[in-house]
């Protein structure tokens, strides 16, 4: 009796409610998998997008201020020396300094703590991305000429 009992439930499918549930759980994972890529993706488009026009912003702003007599350098934040600012009109550089800060409204703390006032009010949590662009016709290591974020100069 147990032998024909074994062989019967060893040739059965499992019960319907249950493979009605593993196809419908595996057909949302993989969709969700599928559906936070796209979105993944598509949230590092926008900040690319964002990245290029405000790099495009900082290299026009230079080009109408200083023509092609300077050297354009991007560094990013606390990597700039003191040494570097302090020799810059004499190699004739211009130093743009990239930070990138989480806001808080109208402005935003960098990971090193720093803190940074923002051209327009960004939505809280968000990341943004600063240019200080530097006077290279100045030798102080604090002479900031212009700002760049959120697509706008100041």
């Amino acid at each position: 009796m147990r032998e024909k009992e074994e062989k019967i439930t060893k040739g059965r499918k499992q019960p319907l409610c249950l493979r009605w549930l593993w196809r419908t759980l595996w057909f949302v994972g993989v969709s969700v998998i599928m559906f936070a890529g796209n979105v993944q993706a598509a949230g590092r488009q926008t900040v690319y997008a964002a990245e290029r026009k405000n790099e495009k912003l900082v290299r026009n702003y230079i080009r109408e201020q200083f023509g092609e007599r300077y050297r354009v350098i991007f560094v990013e934040g606390e990597k700039l020396t003191f040494r570097q600012l302090r020799q810059r009109k004499k190699r004739r550089i211009v130093y743009v300094e990239k930070w990138i800060s989480v806001s808080r409204g109208k402005g935003g703390f960098t990971a090193e703590g720093g803190w940074l006032r923002y051209n327009r009010a960004v939505k809280k949590g968000k990341m943004v991305e600063s240019y200080l662009i530097y006077d290279p016709g100045s030798r102080k290591p604090d002479d900031v000429l212009a700002v760049v974020d959120n697509g706008r100069l100041r």
